[in-house]
């Protein structure tokens, strides 16, 4: 078969890379994410937490603008952003937002 050349339009891929349509996209995952990782998030108990769920409340969806090696594509993050949340996440090994990373690697791959 004979090869068929491919020319890639970078302006138009450019375009559609920070547009409302891959935004919307990404923020749809994002929030599949969030609702994931508050679903395993550690909830703490009175009297060893005075705020028991408060990790799994700050988890949230942020709108980070353009993001990638070159800034040039829109980036949605998933965060919780407690004071304690890298101890959380490595120290005590809940590992919460890397499972959540990993659920939404399986959605990619599947779509």
């Amino acid at each position: 078969m004979a090869a068929i050349p491919y020319l890639p339009n970078f302006t138009g891929l450019r375009g559609w890379l920070v547009g409302d349509e891959a935004r919307a996209l990404c923020t749809e995952a994002a929030e599949a994410g969030v609702e994931y990782a508050r679903a395993i998030a550690p909830v703490g108990t009175p009297p060893d937490d005075r705020h028991p769920g408060a990790y799994r409340d700050s988890i949230r969806v942020v709108q980070a603008g353009l993001g990638g090696r070159n800034r040039d594509r829109v980036q949605v993050d998933i965060v919780a952003d407690v004071v304690y949340a890298a101890a959380l996440e490595v120290q005590r090994g809940h590992h919460t937002l890397s499972l959540t990373a990993d659920m939404l690697m399986g959605i990619e791959e599947a779509g």
